[in-house]
C-alpha cells in the first residue's frame, strides 16, 4: 500500500480540494443521520464533533493482492452508544493480479476530544459504561498501530478501550 498526496502526478489539486469539500458535506449528512438513529438531541453530534481540522483524504495504490484487505470502520459509534450500535468492518477484495486505487476520507474527531459512552446510553437507562473514557488521539494511535499489527478478530479492535 502506498499513500500519496494531492500533488501526486495525475491528480488535480483544485479537483481534489472540491472532492474533499463535498466529502465533508457527506460526512455532516451521515453524522446527522447517526445522531437521529442514536436518538440523541438534535445537533448533538454536530456540536460534539465541531472541529473539522482533523479531517483528511488519502489516496492509496494497492498492488496486486491475493487475499482480502480488511479495514476496520471507526468505533466511535460503539463507544458513544455503549456498544448498543456496532460499527461495521469494511472489507475490500481486489481482483487478483490487478492494481487498485482508493480514496479514503476520514471524518475525524479533534485529537484532544474526550470520547466515552454517553449518559443517554448509560446513566439515563441504568447501564454501566462498557468503555473507559479516552482522548481521541489515544484511539487514533491504537488504530495506527493495528495497521502493522492487526488484531486477530474485528472484536479485538477495541479491547484496550474497554472499561473494567
Amino acid at each position: 500500500m502506498e499513500a500519496s498526496s494531492a500533488s501526486y502526478s495525475g491528480f488535480n489539486n483544485e479537483v481534489t480540494e472540491e472532492f474533499f469539500t463535498e466529502l465533508a458535506k457527506v460526512g455532516q449528512l451521515v453524522e446527522g443521520i447517526l445522531n437521529d438513529c442514536l436518538g440523541l438531541p438534535a445537533g448533538f453530534l454536530k456540536e460534539y464533533n465541531n472541529d473539522r481540522s482533523w479531517d483528511v483524504i488519502l489516496v492509496f495504490r494497492y498492488y496486486p493482492a491475493t487475499e482480502a484487505d480488511t479495514i476496520g470502520a471507526y468505533e466511535h459509534q460503539d463507544v458513544l452508544s455503549n456498544n448498543k450500535f456496532k460499527s461495521g468492518v469494511h472489507r475490500v477484495v481486489s481482483p487478483e493480479g490487478t492494481n487498485r486505487h482508493s480514496f479514503a476520507f476520514f471524518y475525524h474527531l479533534e485529537g484532544e476530544k474526550w470520547v466515552e459512552p454517553l449518559s443517554h446510553f448509560t446513566k439515563e437507562i441504568g447501564d454501566k459504561p462498557k468503555y473507559r473514557g479516552f482522548p481521541y488521539k489515544e484511539y487514533y494511535g491504537l488504530r495506527l498501530g493495528q495497521k502493522t499489527n492487526p488484531p486477530a478478530t474485528p472484536e479485538d479492535r477495541s479491547t484496550s478501550l474497554r472499561g473494567g
